[in-house]
């Protein structure tokens, strides 16, 4: 018998306000979760593989969390034959992840399909924690003259958790 069943939840909010015709705030939110379950069993004498000829149990899940967030400053303005744009933002994204899974072969009892009925030295147990989190902050200015030239500068900062902490900021223009 083999089951795997996901439920999963996916959404975002965006927020904008103009205070004044040439500044523009913006903030979004995401959102995603999903729990996944798999279940296997191997009644006794229907595995292929010697080692399970008595029996297998295996049960998995993995839960998922992602939020993200932006929030961006825009401000646009024309003085004379100059149109100039600044957009000034910051960024984080959050991910974590537990991984579980316990399985085992050797039933004890015919019938009793339990990780009670494995012998202790083959059932094994595992979770693992993934915990992630990246921040930055970034941005752009624009300059252009007439619509005939055109100036455009940007750059962005990152910091990861996964990189060690000596080095765990990255800039990149």
């Amino acid at each position: 018998e083999l089951t795997d069943n996901v439920d999963r939840f996916t959404g975002g909010i965006n927020a904008s306000l103009d205070l004044t015709e040439w500044f523009n705030i913006l903030y979004r939110v995401g959102y995603d979760t999903y729990l996944s379950e798999a279940y296997t069993y191997i009644a006794p004498g229907g595995a292929v593989t010697e080692i399970y000829q008595d029996g297998r149990l295996s049960k998995s899940s993995s839960d998922y969390e992602f939020i993200t967030s932006n929030l961006m400053l825009n401000f646009e303005k024309s003085l004379g034959d100059f149109d100039l744009n600044l957009l000034l933002g910051q960024t984080s994204e959050n991910t974590s992840r537990v991984l579980r899974t316990n399985w085992g072969y050797g039933f004890s009892t015919a019938g009793t399909i339990s990780f009670a009925n494995i012998v202790d030295d083959t059932k094994f147990f595992t979770e693992r924690n993934i915990l992630k989190r990246l921040v930055g902050v970034f941005g752009e200015f624009r300059a252009s003259y007439k619509s005939i030239a055109y100036l455009t500068v940007t750059g962005r900062n990152d910091w990861s958790s996964t990189l060690p902490i000596e080095n765990r900021s990255y800039f990149y223009p």
